[in-house]
């Protein structure tokens, strides 16, 4: 009766667990499928109180992050022209995308905006000929533009604006507006290349697949089919592609690299059906549960978390190699699993104590990486206590040939090695010696644009696209605030001009700064004065004008009659400020100066600046970088004090037995650190140790809990074969971040593997349990 209650109990506890993995593999798909699962922008890994500026509402009205320009030339202007205005259409009839349209719409918006303050606004280089000149001289030179063949864009007739001051206007506030034809697209020349722009906007975030799919394969099947054409592109959505497409693809390598490592071995060396369901239900287990619980607590989970928390593979076929290796020995499923217990929950609670520190850290990226890898642990650990009560498989006559490659090939090296105690123990010394110097005197390398997973040539037809359309990056600014708009339009308009004293060579364009765009009351009551005299007053240019065109200039009596005073940011026409990132990046407490600095321009920029405190300047890639060092500081400390515990806790429970594993783990930290961090330590080699640190607490555990045997060493090295093909695959990533990670990893994993038996062998140790080395049981006894 009682092994009826005990099977029904056993049938049980596995349907719940069956329908609790159903549950969460249901609310993973439904997420997923609703497409707000995962995200790709790298700041999703950030804490909020980090990004908030990038991330800011400013930021966001602005529109910056989610337009996007191509631009195409050709041989043959005319074959360019027509393929700028096919891919155009194409992208047009895109969801989420709205292509910008050149009509004339815009020139016509400017000329009505600024008509009733013509007679205001002057162009520096106007100031400068009134000042400067005489009437005589000024009218001269406005007699031969009349005549010039080559005319100057006027945008109002000669009776309103006889000195064609708006042309100088517009010429000056917006350097392109040559561009803007009314049958034309827009077109920039380079040299003798002339380049067609089409520009856009899209109406979704450019992180979202949904939105990048489809403009990224537009541009795609255009491009493929058009190679005779020279092709650019500029936009933030492209390089989100990128990251997404490469994300996804490193996820599908490692996963199926370790997909693929498991099955072989598995069918290798238990060439059992039942035996590769386990494994791949304490894969699934685990997954699912670091990937629902991430999902319950995040509204998004970022690809790269996915990445690193694939690493919890490793950990899972650990525990599961073990028990089915060890059942192999005993042939008893519930016996195996209380062998195992206390090395399996004290395996999964030192790596769990380890990710659990994660959780105080303020990046988002180490709570979620935390989340994922405790939830999915503890699934892992669960599934393996549930496979024990339930497990059975017919035993397998070629099994004992692989449990024979310890005793008879690999143990006698570990002999032999271990002999020399004296020597071999100086030379572990020495060796620790060296790496802890070599660490020290490493540089550590936290430059947020490390982390950029763009392609070089996205990078390269990035700059020549901003170079060629004047753009400026929305990455560094001066922000201006003062208590009402006159004085940031005045703060913003003395900045600018000391800013170009420092670089004259390459002036702040006026559309880049609010206080050239909408100049304050002052400068326009200044010029409109200037204007006044000079050119309207009885002895100014226009007399003199009149007596060369013989006019009696009836016309242009009173055009300069009135002051306009209501010519404010405010009143910018919506539909107008995409062409100005002065007027996008304003509200009503801040204005941004976006500038790109050089090194010298930036120390003396800093000098300007120290004497005012209303004006800052703002380097975002900076800021970030440096949160980046302050949280590998963070991390670092957190894993110190980790180690710190683990060690006190190692003591308590295995005295003097402790020192194997405890020097083991030091080797390896050293190892994997020297060897995959030659360009400097940054925070996701930190992480990365965490892995390293979980199986190699694993294989220490378990040697000393179970003993260094053939059963041991043989799911130790079958866990350290599928980690180190799966994960030393993310040492060849292009992504920066999986690359730092994969790369200590794998040299960790490696290390541990390999030095793991020396050590044991050095301290000549024996099991805790010493059921564990009961002998193996005879094919016989498991058909019994």
């Amino acid at each position: 009766m009682s092994k009826l209650t005990n099977a029904i109990k056993q049938k049980f506890a596995f349907a719940v667990w069956l329908s609790v993995l159903l549950t969460a593999a249901l609310y993973c798909t439904s997420k997923i499928q609703r497409g707000d699962a995962f995200e790709t922008n790298i700041l999703g890994l950030l804490p909020a109180s980090v990004t908030e500026d990038v991330q800011s509402e400013l930021n966001k009205k602005s529109g910056f992050d989610r337009k996007f320009a191509i631009l195409i030339s050709a041989d043959i202007d005319s074959d360019a022209l027509a393929a700028a205005a096919s891919l155009g259409t194409q992208l047009n009839t895109l969801n989420n995308v709205s292509i910008d349209q050149h009509d004339g719409d815009q020139v016509t918006a400017l000329r009505n905006f600024y008509r009733p303050y013509l007679h205001q606004l002057l162009s520096p280089d106007w100031r400068h000929r009134l000042q400067q000149s005489t009437p005589l001289e000024i009218a001269n030179i406005a007699y031969r533009e009349l005549f010039n063949p080559v005319a100057k864009f006027r945008p109002y007739s000669m009776a309103i604006d006889p000195f064609n001051l708006g042309g100088d206007w517009f010429a000056y506030i917006l350097p392109q507006q040559n561009r803007f034809r009314a049958s034309d697209l827009p077109s920039v020349k380079n040299g003798d290349n002339i380049w067609y722009i089409v520009s856009g906007e899209l109406t979704g975030s450019p992180f979202s697949p949904v939105v990048q799919t489809p403009i990224s394969s537009t541009l795609a099947q255009f491009s493929e089919k058009h190679s005779e054409l020279r092709i650019l592109r500029s936009g933030l959505v492209f390089h989100a592609a990128e990251a997404t497409a490469l994300s996804s693809r490193e996820i599908s390598t490692v996963g199926l690299g370790s997909l693929l490592a498991i099955v072989f071995l598995v069918v290798t060396v238990f060439r059992s059906g039942p035996a590769l369901l386990a494994i791949a239900l304490t894969m699934s287990a685990s997954v699912l549960g670091g990937l629902a619980c991430c999902l319950l607590i995040f509204d998004r989970v970022h690809l790269i978390t996915i990445a690193f928390g694939s690493t919890l593979l490793g950990l899972a076929v650990d525990y599961c190699f073990h028990f089915l290796i060890k059942y192999r020995q005993v042939a008893d499923a519930p016996l195996a699993g209380r062998l195992l217990a206390r090395g399996l929950l004290f395996s999964a609670a030192s790596s769990i104590f380890a990710y659990v520190f994660q959780l105080l850290s303020p990046l988002a990226g180490l709570q979620q990486f935390a989340v994922f890898m405790c939830a999915g642990l503890a699934a892992a650990a669960l599934n393996i206590i549930v496979l024990s009560q339930y497990f059975r498989e017919a035993p397998s006559p070629s099994f004992n040939r692989w449990l024979n490659i310890y005793p008879q090939y690999v143990a006698p090296i570990y002999r032999r090695l271990s002999l020399p105690y004296k020597t071999i123990s100086v030379s572990l010394f020495v060796l620790t010696v060296a790496l802890s110097t070599l660490l020290l005197n490493r540089e550590n390398s936290d430059d947020i644009r490390d982390l950029n997973s763009s392609s070089m040539a996205l990078m390269a037809s990035e700059a020549k696209v901003q170079n060629l359309l004047g753009i400026a990056g929305t990455q560094r600014y001066l922000r201006i605030t003062a208590s009402n708009e006159q004085e940031r339009l005045e703060q913003s308009l003395n900045i600018a001009n000391q800013f170009d004293t420092l670089r004259p060579s390459q002036p702040l364009p006026a559309s880049h700064v609010l206080g050239r765009l909408i100049p304050p009351d002052a400068q326009q009551r200044a010029d409109f004065e200037l204007l006044r005299d000079k050119l309207y007053g009885k002895q100014g240019a226009i007399y003199e004008l009149c007596q060369l065109l013989n006019n009696d200039c009836s016309t242009w009596q009173g055009l300069a009659a009135s002051f306009q005073p209501d010519l404010r940011p405010s009143s910018l026409p919506a539909d107008l400020r995409p062409l100005f990132p002065a007027s996008l990046f304003s509200t009503s407490k801040e204005t941004r100066i976006l500038i790109n600095l050089d090194n010298d321009t930036a120390v003396a920029l800093e000098d300007l600046l120290a004497n005012n405190p209303k004006i800052s300047y703002v380097d975002k890639v900076a800021q970030l970088s440096t949160s980046l060092q302050l949280f590998r500081h963070n991390t670092s400390i957190a894993l110190a004090v980790f180690l710190l515990a683990f060690t006190v806790a190692m003591f308590i429970i295995y005295r003097t037995r402790a020192l194997a594993p405890l020097i083991t783990l030091g080797i390896v930290i050293a190892v994997s650190l020297v060897c995959a961090t030659g360009a400097g330590i940054s925070l996701f080699h930190i992480l990365a140790l965490l892995l390293v640190i979980g199986l190699a607490v694993d294989t220490s555990v378990f040697y000393l809990e179970l003993g260094l045997t053939a059963e041991t060493w043989l799911a130790s090295t079958l866990s350290a074969i599928t980690s180190v093909l799966a994960f030393g695959l993310l040492a060849l990533s292009e992504v920066p971040v999986l690359h730092q990670f994969g790369s200590v990893v794998f040299a960790g994993l490696l290390c541990s593997w390999l030095l793991s038996p020396l050590i044991f062998h050095l301290f000549r140790l024996t099991p805790t349990n010493e059921l564990a080395v009961r002998p193996i049981s005879t094919n016989k006894d498991m058909l019994s």
